[in-house]
């Protein structure tokens, strides 16, 4: 998924999400081709559970 859709899932705003996928505290994909001047971001699903699962555990 997005950036926007996962923080529209997580109430948050898409500069966090990019703050977390910096930090590496939730995993995603850079898709854009070689040379693309912006990164095209996606989360994977499964990932989005495990970053949500730990954050209830805390």
């Amino acid at each position: 998924m997005d950036r926007k859709t996962a923080a529209r899932i997580l109430g948050v705003s898409k500069m966090h999400i990019s703050n977390l996928i910096d930090t590496g505290q939730l995993r995603a994909f850079d898709v854009a081709g070689a040379g693309a001047r912006y990164r095209l971001v996606r989360i994977p699903l499964r990932e989005l559970k495990k970053f949500l699962s730990t954050r209830m555990l805390s």
